[in-house]
């Protein structure tokens, strides 16, 4: 650093010394296949756009938040390890990495698994680790691990079945894989995996046994977070996560099912009935998170929302109502088994990775995929929450334009979102995931969906599907951006991309790169057949 004083200049060096060792980094080759690996013409066109077209840069920053041993969640914030963001990050973007990288990311989650086989969300480690334990009064920067969130715990099985037994990449590597002895703590991985097993499996039992909401998995005692949304508000103050519960549950049961099923891990009879406890999840936990609104009750308070969110009544003059009784499925359900009623997002989750969805369920998501705020779909994204046809008013203000889970855009929701339609589309056909225009790849349930068979509803849902991609197309800018909120001009009828941080009043902003807004890089949009 150069100085004057008094006329005088000099030059003074510094030097930081931090107790962290670093850990390699990967580049993008290490990250991402060469296009001469793809599968399909869909994945050779985007991993040549990583490599010589317009998304270069976009697979560095990709890079630069993967390492040897794990990836990070973004940056300038959250440059650390968080479980869940990983595994969303890589289960999507598989088809385009490297057994390297996808072994880091489902290492690190294994490696920090506790005692009870509950999975890390965060990690804290150097200097800032050494200063929390010095504000309880402790010595050393040993790492700091959190397990406060409950949607964690039940991404790693669907992840390590997705990776052995559907990509190419993970064929005959789960020997090799399991065997490894963890550097973190004393056993293997596969005797540390035994344990998220035996806590993900009890977990459901009592909802098997007893199909009421008091035995959903509910947020654990005291916290007032436990899955994405990690916002007290963000839920609407509720206790039972929509997403965790009709969608991770009886995944991580078919994952954990399948794994056994093919040798994997060991089927043993404490997880006999998987598929069987995976099936009651299915059918009777969404039931719990359904309420109706009748078309006049609709009407009555979308009429009285655009006026307390500052919007023109040519919003729904704009859209045509609907003429039946609506069903939403809850962002969550409080203590009381209560419905939080706010249109959400949180329905790809069940799309994406289920294979039982139910054509009530698929019906609340073509609702969903509707004009705001009928729906959630503005001309610059898909919103992960509206609380317009919500019966409890005060959440008008909860999930407003400055909240950070309100009436906002999350790229990697929308993302979800549009695998999650492309996947139970493609159940309908005869095509599969490995089929030349689709990144993706999976295995075709057993049995087809049965709304597969309605014609008239079976466009009904790609015609939500175009309208999803119309919306996030009306940002495509953004596309791999973390979050952006809306302003509305009465005069044109259009909404423009606003910064977050400039209307929160805490100042929440989007973080300049986040590894789950990079899912893009792995769908097509069926409505050009381009890759994203």
């Amino acid at each position: 650093m150069r100085f004057i004083v008094g006329g005088d200049r000099g030059l003074v060096n510094f030097s930081v010394t931090c107790n962290v060792s670093s850990i390699p980094g990967l580049s993008p080759s290490q990250v991402f296949l060469s296009p001469s690996d793809a599968r399909s013409n869909a994945s050779r066109a985007a991993l040549t756009n990583l490599t010589t077209g317009g998304n270069i840069d976009v697979g560095k920053q990709v890079a630069f938040l993967s390492y040897a041993s794990k990836s990070l969640a973004g940056g300038f914030r959250f440059l650390t390890y968080f479980g869940r963001d990983t595994m969303i990050t890589i289960r999507l973007l598989m088809p385009l990495l490297r057994s390297q990288d996808i072994e880091a990311v489902l290492s690190s989650v294994i490696e920090r698994t506790n005692s009870t086989g509950a999975l890390c969300h965060e990690e804290t480690i150097g200097e800032y680790a050494a200063w929390l334990r010095q504000q309880e009064g402790l010595n050393g920067s040993a790492p700091l691990y959190d397990y406060k969130m409950i949607d964690t715990d039940l991404l790693l099985l669907p992840n390590l079945a997705h990776y052995f037994l559907e990509i190419p990449q993970g064929a005959n590597r789960s020997a090799s894989f399991l065997a490894r002895n963890a550097t973190l703590q004393n056993g293997s991985y596969a005797a540390i995996l035994r344990r998220n097993i035996d806590y993900v499996y009890e977990r459901a039992l009592p909802f098997a046994s007893n199909s009421t909401y008091a035995n959903l998995l509910s947020l654990r005692p005291g916290q007032p977070v436990g899955n994405w949304r990690d916002s007290n508000a963000g839920l609407g103050y509720g206790q039972y996560p929509f997403d965790v519960n009709t969608a991770l549950v009886p995944a991580a049961l078919r994952a954990m099912a399948s794994l056994a099923s093919a040798g994997i891990i060991s089927n043993a009879s404490s997880i006999a009935n998987a598929t069987q406890v995976a099936e009651i999840w299915e059918q009777r936990a969404p039931p719990l998170f359904a309420t109706q609104v009748n078309a006049s009750t609709a009407q009555q308070r979308l009429t009285q929302f655009v006026s307390a969110a500052n919007l023109s009544a040519t919003l729904l003059n704009a859209t045509a109502a609907t003429n039946s009784t609506q069903t939403i499925y809850a962002l969550s359900l409080d203590a009381n088994g209560t419905a939080v009623q706010v249109q959400n997002s949180d329905l790809n989750a069940p799309l994406y990775f289920g294979t039982n969805v139910s054509q009530s369920l698929m019906q609340a998501t073509v609702d969903a995929l509707r004009p705001y705020p009928r729906g959630l779909l503005t001309n610059v994204g898909m919103l992960v929450a509206n609380p317009a046809l919500d019966v409890n008013t005060t959440n008008v203000a909860v999930f407003d334009r400055r909240a950070y889970h309100g009436t906002v855009v999350w790229s990697w929701q929308q993302a979800l979102m549009a695998a999650g339609l492309a996947r139970q589309l493609a159940y309908c056909s005869n095509s599969t995931g490995s089929n030349s225009s689709s990144i993706d790849v999976f295995v075709k349930p057993a049995v087809t969906p049965s709304w597969c068979s309605n014609t008239t509803f079976v466009n009904s849902v790609q015609a939500a599907q175009t309208r999803l991609w119309r919306a996030i197309n009306g940002a495509a800018a953004e596309k791999y951006s973390e979050v952006w909120s809306y302003s509305y001009s009465n005069t044109t009828g259009r909404f423009a991309v606003a910064d977050l941080a400039s209307l929160a009043p805490e100042g929440t902003e989007s973080d300049a790169i986040q590894f789950w807004s990079y899912t893009f890089l792995a769908l097509t949009d069926p409505t050009n057949g381009a890759t994203s």
